[in-house]
């Protein structure tokens, strides 16, 4: 977000590229942040005793930072 806001003022390039952590040194992440399970509770605390390494590959949020959506660079 920090690329596009200084790219519309004119400040950065589409060749430059900025870390995350680089433009301040607070971050705060506002908005729904309930990443949820992809099934209900009852059927996901079956799997995890069977399985526990299904919780990361059903974990909302770990889907969505491991497709690049949602906390770039974090």
């Amino acid at each position: 977000m920090a690329q596009e806001i200084l790219k519309e003022i004119g400040l950065f390039s589409e060749k430059d590229s900025i870390e995350a952590d680089a433009v301040a040194d607070i971050n705060f992440f506002l908005g729904d942040l309930n990443f949820r399970l992809d099934r209900s509770y009852t059927e996901h605390i079956k799997s995890i005793h069977l399985s526990p390494e299904l919780a990361p590959k059903l974990d909302q949020l770990i889907i969505a930072q491991r497709e690049q959506k949602v906390f770039p660079g974090y």
